[in-house]
């Protein structure tokens, strides 16, 4: 169950809060430029924390039987990111969304909720950038001067070892802020731990000694970073379960709600704080280096 925020719980010390009808403004625009496969718009919303209307951009997520593996990926990618304090947009909601409101035209399955007579939903959102996506900027033709302006982000190596962590098989290009030259910041995590065309992790899916596919390092390194590169991001997998630790309790409490299944919620936590602990050596697996 989702609680939306309240004038108390808005001082608490979270990290992502549930907004409800009361801090929905307005639905502003479909978001298609990027390309997404989940429908994506920008709204109006109030934020509780700066007391403020503020844009953000959100996403709706298909359930599936009443699970919504989409929601449960972004908000846990999002806490990790800001645990290892990783640029990304500054903060994040959970939003019900009055379906109503939401301008045509809609993807079949909203279309079905609407027909069903359902009031709201909920998405993921985060407060817009004023950024674009990496590769919208760039024509197919210029794509490997992008790889090469990403390959001199300092925070590379800390972007590659988050992936690795929570299993983000999905950071292509788009999935990039490009703030300027060498500067970027991480969005979307909706896709964890699957491969091809596999959308939502089932349990089977779930093994915290596999090597998915790491985009960025796959990218930009070819599998292979330089010493330097190498050297960080090794550095940053050893302490790894000591950063989850700063978000635990909210990412316990985000999974109890949306992972209603206490035998899948147990395999996901499990899947997450043992890649945590065993990060050091995936990396090391991965760069072909003893372990």
């Amino acid at each position: 169950m989702i609680t939306p925020a309240s004038k108390t719980s808005a001082i608490e010390s979270r990290c992502i809060h549930a907004l409800g009808n009361n801090q929905w403004r307005g639905f502003l625009q479909w978001n298609s430029a990027a390309g997404n496969i989940e429908p994506v718009f920008d709204a109006l919303v109030f934020d509780p924390i700066d007391a403020t209307d503020v844009t953000v951009c959100a996403k709706l997520y298909p359930s599936e039987d009443g699970r919504s593996r989409g929601m449960v990926n972004e908000i846990t990618g999002w806490l990790v990111t800001h645990a290892m304090r990783l640029p990304q947009p500054e903060r994040a909601f959970v939003l019900r969304v009055p379906i109503a409101e939401l301008a045509a035209p809609l993807p079949p399955w909203i279309r079905t909720l609407k027909r069903e007579k359902v009031k709201d939903y909920w998405a993921f959102a985060t407060v817009k950038m004023p950024a674009q996506s990496a590769a919208i900027q760039f024509n197919n033709t210029d794509l490997p001067l992008l790889v090469d302006d990403i390959r001199i982000w300092p925070e590379l190596p800390r972007a590659v070892v988050l992936d690795e962590h929570i299993a983000n098989t999905d950071r292509h290009l788009n999935n990039l802020l490009r703030l300027g030259k060498g500067n970027y910041a991480l969005i979307d995590n909706g896709r964890l731990a699957v491969e091809g065309s596999d959308r939502n992790w089932q349990t089977a899916h779930l093994k915290a000694d596999r090597l998915y596919s790491n985009l960025l390092s796959q990218m930009c390194w070819n599998d292979r970073p330089n010493k330097d590169d190498q050297s960080l991001a090794l550095g940053t997998g050893t302490n790894q379960h000591d950063v989850l630790g700063a978000v635990r309790d909210e990412l316990e409490d985000w999974w109890r709600r949306l992972i209603p299944d206490v035998a899948e919620r147990n395999a996901f936590r499990n899947f997450v704080v043992e890649r945590a602990v065993a990060l050091d050596a995936l990396l090391k697996k991965r760069y072909g280096l003893l372990i």
